[in-house]
């Protein structure tokens, strides 16, 4: 029941000469899937309670348009309030096939599921082997150590709990500081592992964001792909964007 085969899906635009250029999608068995999607139909009520409302991503209710409107409007606000920004959208590297077992058990247990509970779901993460599907050949059995399987129902329900003392430490961090806005400060919005933010003073911002980004990622595993986090400066003066761009390769 825990062994899957990966099959490898090119992303469009990406050149298919690159292992990174290929999503892997994990084929389980079906009695698997039926349990996975049990656990996931038990798990994905719980989530609104659970999760704040900047993360929209596979939790039951929201939609993506109320994160877009919203930073429409973040935008629009610091044009009209002359206020200097950066919008920033964070790249996670291999997001669900880095996550670290024991952290994510540890999470789960901390949002208060009952251990029985966490007890099923880590089930499927005892010691689970893949076998790769490739141009037609089917590699050796070899077992996984870590990361939720893409194609599992209960995988993104999971990593939305595992990423959110993530957002929790970037929303209490004073050191990060987002937009002021009547409604309070706003500092990002979450879709599933694809992060946002809006950034003021970011020169102070950034390095404490990216120790934050370390910090969390020695714990569970998760790291920011620099080179692909996208940025787009707003009512920031030249100097100060050539010297942003001088200290983080993003893709500006």
């Amino acid at each position: 029941m825990l062994q899957a085969t990966v099959v490898t899906l090119p992303k469009p635009g990406k050149a298919p000469t690159h292992c990174a250029n290929f999503r892997p999608i994990s084929l389980l068995n079906v009695d698997a899937k039926l349990y996975a999607k049990l656990l996931a139909n038990r798990l994905a009520p719980l989530l609104p309670s659970l999760i704040a409302t900047e993360q929209t991503g596979f939790v039951p209710g929201r939609q993506t348009c109320d994160n877009t409107r919203r930073f429409y409007d973040i935008i629009d606000l610091a044009h009209r309030t002359n206020t200097s920004g950066l919008l920033l959208a964070l790249d996670a590297e291999k997001a669900f096939d880095r996550l670290h077992w024991g952290y994510m058990r540890l999470v789960l247990l901390k949002f208060g599921l009952p251990a029985q509970f966490v007890h099923s779901i880590m089930a499927l993460y005892y010691a689970p082997s893949v076998k790769v599907l490739a141009s037609g050949f089917l590699s050796s059995s070899f077992h996984i150590t870590n990361g939720t399987r893409q194609g599992c129902p209960l995988s993104p329900l999971i990593f939305i709990l595992a990423l959110e003392p993530l957002a929790l430490q970037i929303k209490i961090s004073p050191a990060i500081k987002g937009m002021p806005t009547p409604n309070g400060e706003h500092k990002l919005a979450l879709f599933a592992d694809d992060i946002l933010l809006f950034l003021t003073t970011p020169e102070i911002s950034l390095p404490s964001l990216f120790h934050l980004l370390d910090s969390f990622g020695a714990l569970s595993y998760y790291k920011n792909n620099v080179s692909k986090t996208q940025a787009l400066p707003i009512n920031i003066a030249a100097s100060s964007i050539s010297s942003l761009r001088s200290k983080y390769p993003f893709d500006w």
